[in-house]
């Protein structure tokens, strides 16, 4: 069933199509299979935090449904679905597709839904996106690897409610259309089969001496440069990624950087952004007595993607959002050598 609801303002004519359709739990035969998701994780959709999927079509089809998995449900209400013209990587235009829907009773962890829309999604070669968005519902779709002609895209607080890549440059939802083209997302994409071993090079630092900065003729100024979802071999330096680095990654600088200097390849990382940041300042293993900053939020991850509280095992101690009062941090100490200093970006 169709309704067309038409509105004038002055000169412009704005057509708005909405089009009817249910959201049915998938049988066993269009279920998405969990294991296709495990490499891309959970993304949520809750109130004030869509997801979205952009997707290229370079022959015209005709789709009658699209079928999505929700790994987690923690609240199960309304469901928007919307279909866009992409401009720029980002949905553009007045939706080309929408209907808003409660999801289907019983829809619950692990199920399938299928969005059947009626009549049939007629699109033209060229880039579009789905998105998800909701009001009340609170729920954790599979993300899935390896679908080249698309990606996840996301729109919440952290983007400033703008269209923005979602997190992982190779993060898709699992999803599939139904209809008379086959676009589906879930392959993981595997190396060639005649691929040769990875070969780990150790390069040596030249010869040095530590000392103290009250003993050097001239202190030297100091930058420290952390950058986040930064991959460990995703600069172009031998020495610190141990000949492991693709050809893609080219950065001339760090590399000058490297060769007239150290490279420190003996190292642990914490789990997230706080804890780091925590150990950089301190010096200290975030984790430390007094120190407390273990990982971001808390270390009782029940709920928001994880297990229940009555499944969890584990009740985490209390955690700081700071380092500690008590703590010599790195500014500090070069503040007592004479060193004027300044930290610019986030601290979380």
């Amino acid at each position: 069933m169709r309704f067309i609801l038409t509105f004038i303002f002055g000169f412009a004519l704005v057509v708005i199509n909405s089009q009817a359709a249910d959201f049915v739990i998938a049988d066993k035969a269009e279920a998405l299979s969990a294991s296709k998701g495990k490499s891309g994780g959970l993304t949520a959709v809750a109130a004030g935090n869509s997801k979205g999927q952009t997707f290229e079509l370079s022959e015209s089809g005709k789709f009658d449904g699209l079928v999505l998995r929700a790994e987690d449900v923690t609240s199960a209400a309304d469901l928007k679905v919307e279909v866009f013209a992409v401009k720029g990587g980002k949905p553009t235009g007045e939706p080309l597709h929408t209907q808003t829907e409660d999801l289907p009773e019983g829809f619950g962890k692990g199920d399938s839904l299928r969005v059947n829309f009626d009549p049939p999604l007629n699109l033209k070669p060229g880039t579009y996106a789905f998105v998800l968005s909701t009001e009340k519902s609170d729920l954790r779709f599979n993300l899935a690897g390896g679908y080249e002609d698309g990606r996840l895209i996301r729109k919440n607080k952290g983007t400033k409610g703008k269209w923005a890549p979602g997190n992982g440059a190779t993060s898709d939802l699992l999803f599939r259309f139904v209809g008379s083209k086959s676009i589906a997302s879930g392959s993981t994409a595997k190396p060639p089969e005649d691929a040769a071993p990875l070969t780990l090079v150790k390069h040596q630092n030249p010869d040095f001496e530590p000392t103290e900065l009250a003993n050097l003729k001239g202190q030297p100024n100091i930058i420290t440069v952390m950058v986040d979802d930064l991959g460990w071999n995703q600069i172009g330096v031998a020495q610190a990624t141990f000949s492991t680095s693709p050809g893609a990654y080219v950065t001339p600088n760090l590399e000058r950087l490297a060769k007239e200097g150290l490279c420190f390849t003996n190292a642990y990382a914490q789990p997230n952004c706080a804890p780091t940041r925590a150990a950089m300042l301190s010096g200290q293993y975030p984790a430390r007595i007094h120190n407390d900053v273990y990982v971001v939020n808390n270390l009782n991850r029940y709920g928001g993607g994880g297990i229940t509280k009555e499944e969890a095992r584990f009740s985490g101690p209390e955690q700081s959002e700071d380092v500690a009062t008590e703590a010599v941090t790195v500014a500090e100490a070069l503040k007592k050598n004479g060193y004027a200093t300044a930290h610019i970006g986030k601290y979380h």
